[in-house]
C-alpha cells in the first residue's frame, strides 16, 4: 500500500458494506447504488467546431484545452471565438452544475479528464473533442459527478474503453454506458463539499511548493550568471566590458565572439538525411529537442540510426564534451554531451553542435548558455515569425567573458558543486509534490467509492 492510500486509513469505512456486482468497484456501502451514467445525466458529445461559418451566430467555446487545463471552468477563462447554429447553441450552452469531460485524446489515459461549470456561462459552448454531460438533480449533483470523474477508478473504465491507436476517442454510448457509485444527495453534497475544502487545501500546499521551487530556480540561476560574469573573488578589479546586458567583468577576462573559441555545426542536410526508413532499435542516437529537457539531456525516448547511414553522413557527428543548442522552434535549449554510454550520436536539423577550441572549457561555455546575458543575447538576435531559429551566423557573433582556462575550471568546480545543492533540493520539493498529489487523488477516489466516510 503506498504512502497517499495510507493517509486515507485515518478515515471511519462505512458501517455496512454489499458487493458493487462490478469487479473493479468491489464491495460498496450498502445504500448506496450502481448507476449507468445514461440513467442519471443526459450525455452529448459536442459538434460544435471552432470554425466560423458564415451566417451563424457568434459564440465563445470551451475548448479541449481548457477541460485539460482546468477543474473549474468560470467566466474568467479567456474562450476562443467560433460560430454555432441555433440547435447547437441551445443544445451545447454551458450551465451551472454541467460537468464536461474530454472524449478525443492523441494519448489513452488523457481520456474522460473532467471539468466542473461553476456559474452559468452566457454565450459559450461546449466544443468539439469534448462530451457536454448535464446531470438530472433528482439522482446526482454536478460537484459530485466532476469528482467521481477525477478518481481513477472511474475514470479508467473510460481510458479502457477508447479506441484508436494513434489518436483515442470515446463514442457517446461507451460515456452513457460508465458505471457511477450513487450516494443519496444529501450524502453527496457532504461529500463534493469536503472534497472541495481538502483539495483546496492541498492545492494551496502544491502551490507554495511550486513557489519555492520556483525560488530555488532564480537562486541557481543567479549563481550561475554570476560566476560566469564577475568570477569567484569578490576583491577582483572589475572593467566595463563594453556589452551593455554584460556590464562589468573582471580586469583580467576578454571579451570576444564565440566563432573565436569554437567551432558551429550543423547536420548533414544532403541526400543521406536519415528518414523514417533509417530508424532501428539500435544504433546511433539521433537526437532532437525533445532530447533536451531543462537543458540536460533525456536518453528515455531515443531514436537511432544504423551505423551504415551514420558512416555515410558528413556532419552533424557529436564527440564527448560538445554542447548541443536548439535552434528552431523552442531556441536556446543546450546539453552537454558526455556520453553516457554513447560513443557519438547525430543531431536533427533543430539543433546545431558547439565544439571548443582548447582554450575554452566546454562545460564553462554550458554554463554561460544557461546564464542571462547568453539568453539576452539570443532573445535579441533570434528571428521568424511563426517559428523561431538562431543561425550559425547569430551564433558565431555571440559574446561571452572569458577568463584563462585554468579560472575556467575553477568556475565550473565552484557551480557543479553548487548547483548540484540546489539540484537535490529541488528533487526534494518536487517528491512532496508528488506525494500529496499522489493523496490528493488518493483522497478523491476513496470518498466517491465509499472507501471512507466523511462525515
Amino acid at each position: 500500500m503506498n504512502t497517499a492510500t495510507e493517509k486515507t486509513k485515518k478515515y471511519k469505512s462505512y458501517p455496512e458494506y454489499k458487493d458493487s456486482g462490478v469487479d473493479w468497484l468491489g464491495d460498496v456501502p450498502e445504500h448506496w447504488e450502481v448507476r449507468k451514467l445514461k440513467y442519471i445525466s443526459d450525455v452529448r458529445p459536442s459538434n460544435v467546431d471552432k470554425k466560423s461559418i458564415e451566417g451563424e451566430l457568434p459564440v465563445k467555446l470551451c475548448n479541449y484545452i481548457d477541460v485539460y487545463s482546468n477543474d473549474l471552468i468560470t467566466s474568467g477563462i479567456n474562450f476562443m471565438s467560433a460560430t454555432a447554429s441555433q440547435s447547437q447553441i441551445k443544445r451545447f450552452s454551458l450551465k451551472h452544475g454541467d460537468v464536461l469531460i474530454t472524449k478525443d485524446s492523441e494519448a489513452w489515459d488523457d481520456i474522460a479528464v473532467p471539468a466542473y461549470i461553476t456559474e452559468n456561462l452566457q454565450g459559450v459552448l461546449c466544443g468539439y473533442h469534448l462530451a457536454h454531460i448535464s446531470p438530472n438533480q433528482k439522482h446526482i449533483y454536478g460537484n459530485y459527478l466532476f469528482r467521481a470523474f477525477s478518481s481513477f477508478p472511474i475514470r479508467d473504465q473510460f481510458c479502457v474503453a477508447a479506441n484508436g491507436i494513434t489518436r483515442f476517442g470515446l463514442s457517446k454510448n461507451s460515456i452513457s454506458s460508465g458505471l457511477f457509485l450513487v450516494p443519496p444527495l444529501d450524502e453527496q453534497q457532504a461529500i463534493a463539499e469536503f472534497l472541495d475544502r481538502r483539495t483546496g487545501e492541498i492545492d494551496d500546499l502544491i502551490a507554495k511548493k511550486e513557489q519555492v521551487i520556483e525560488l530555488l530556480k532564480e537562486k541557481r540561476t543567479a549563481i550561475i550568471s554570476h560566476a560566469v560574469t564577475k568570477g569567484l573573488n569578490p576583491d577582483a578589479k572589475m572593467k566595463d566590458s563594453g556589452i551593455d546586458w554584460l556590464g562589468k567583468i573582471p580586469e583580467h577576462w576578454e571579451v570576444k565572439k564565440l566563432k573565436r573559441l569554437a567551432s558551429i555545426i550543423d547536420g548533414d542536410r544532403g541526400n543521406e538525411y536519415p528518414n523514417e526508413s533509417d530508424l532501428v532499435d539500435e544504433g546511433v542516437p539521433f537526437l532532437s529537442s525533445k532530447n533536451i529537457v531543462n537543458n540536460k539531456f533525456d536518453f528515455s525516448d531515443l531514436r537511432y540510426i544504423n551505423i551504415e547511414k551514420f558512416q555515410k553522413l558528413r556532419r552533424g557527428k557529436m564527440r564527448e564534451n560538445d554542447l548541443v543548442i536548439t535552434v528552431r522552434g523552442t531556441i536556446g535549449s543546450i546539453g552537454h554531451f558526455s556520453q553516457r554510454g554513447f560513443k557519438t550520436a547525430f543531431i536533427n536539423a533543430q539543433m546545431m553542435i558547439l565544439r571548443t577550441c582548447e582554450n575554452l572549457e566546454p562545460k564553462f561555455l554550458y554554463y554561460i548558455a544557461i546564464g542571462d546575458y547568453w539568453c539576452a543575447q539570443i532573445d535579441i538576435c533570434s528571428y521568424g515569425t511563426a517559428q523561431q531559429q538562431l543561425s550559425n551566423e547569430i551564433l558565431a557573433n555571440i559574446f561571452i567573458a572569458c577568463p584563462l582556462l585554468e579560472e575556467q575550471c575553477d568556475i565550473v568546480t565552484f557551480l557543479d558543486r553548487e548547483t548540484s545543492k540546489i539540484d537535490v533540493l529541488i528533487a526534494k520539493v518536487t517528491e512532496a509534490i508528488e506525494k500529496l498529489k499522489e493523496y490528493r487523488t488518493a483522497l478523491i477516489s476513496a470518498a466517491v467509492t465509499g472507501k471512507i466516510m466523511i462525515f
